[in-house]
């Protein structure tokens, strides 16, 4: 089942910080609100997934309305993250040339993935990128301009999954609200 957790956006000085606050540990940045956007989806997505991997309970997300607000941090914008964990695990049989699956295993290893964990997640990212990019294109045109908190996010959301709220409105874009 899908679930939906809250991402924090500060302003940094080099961009834009975000954690989540449901999820202790759960970072990300970017440059921009977009690029932190794609990010923050990027590391909820790796940092769920391997707790699920290892064994540790996920977090119950409480939602945007319930979520209290930290007078302590300069919040730019709330994001709301789509996550859901995968279903049972089926074994298949693929081949890959020997110097790629020599390759995805040190690159796995590197980034704390088993070999099917990795493949997993690469074919999660590489998917997501292609709903995003059709979603945000069919419904908010290859070009969108967000306008939220003050900030202004520019850009085609490629990799984004969900919906983004702007002015009251829920635009799906293939995980996530955009809201202050």
């Amino acid at each position: 089942m899908l679930s939906y957790y809250v991402a924090v956006f500060e302003k940094s000085a080099d961009g834009f910080g975000v954690f989540f606050p449901e999820v202790p540990g759960c970072t990300s940045a970017g440059d921009t609100v977009a690029e932190a956007a794609k990010n923050a989806t990027e590391a909820l997505e790796s940092h769920l997934s391997l707790s699920i991997e290892h064994g540790e309970p996920i977090p119950v997300p409480t939602g945007l309305v319930d979520m209290p607000v930290d007078a302590d941090v300069e919040e730019v914008c709330r994001l709301l993250v789509g996550f859901e964990p995968s279903a049972k695990p089926i074994r298949v049989n693929i081949t890959l040339p020997e110097n790629l699956l020599a390759e995805v295993d040190r690159t796995a290893a590197a980034d704390g993935f088993t070999r099917s964990g990795f493949l997993a997640q690469a074919a999660r990212e590489r998917l997501r990128r292609t709903e995003g990019a059709a979603l945000a294109t069919k419904y908010l045109g290859p070009a969108t301009t967000i306008i939220s908190g003050g900030v202004t996010a520019s850009g085609s959301f490629e990799g984004a999954t969900g919906f983004v709220e702007i002015g009251g409105i829920r635009h799906p874009l293939g995980g996530f609200i955009l809201a202050k």
